[in-house]
């Protein structure tokens, strides 16, 4: 009985492993593909905060940041798209520093362009 089974079995837990590899391949692709996303995105806003200051010699508030009607002449999308999951509740926190510094912190699934998956932060002076 075991033996006419045992080639079911196999089969089913084959079919089962490559289920689960597939699963995991594509969990991965999808951290790496926010991460990625979101790496681009902080490198847009460094480049909007460079103009913003550049048209009013300081660097946003933290009230204006979130402010769309504001923000959104510097930007084509705002506000940014956030990937919400466990490892970052949310992509982005700003922080103004003072008129002529910021912090801007951001959170990746995955390592992407020398960062290192979680929260990271940069620090931008004029």
């Amino acid at each position: 009985m075991i033996t006419k089974l045992w080639p079911t079995l196999v089969v089913s837990l084959s079919l089962i492993f490559l289920v689960l590899a597939a699963f995991l391949g594509l969990s991965r692709g999808t951290a790496q593909a926010q991460a990625q996303a979101t790496f681009e995105q902080a490198k847009q806003i460094k480049q909007a905060m460079d103009y913003f200051y550049g048209d009013n010699n300081r660097y946003p508030t933290d009230a204006e940041f979130t402010d769309q009607s504001i923000m959104g002449g510097y930007f084509r999308n705002w506000p940014m798209e956030q990937f919400n999951t466990a490892a970052c509740p949310q992509s982005f926190v700003y922080k103004e520093l003072s008129p002529t510094s910021y912090q801007l912190n951001f959170c990746l699934e995955s390592p992407v362009g020398g960062y290192s998956a979680g929260w990271n932060g940069v620090v931008e002076s004029q």
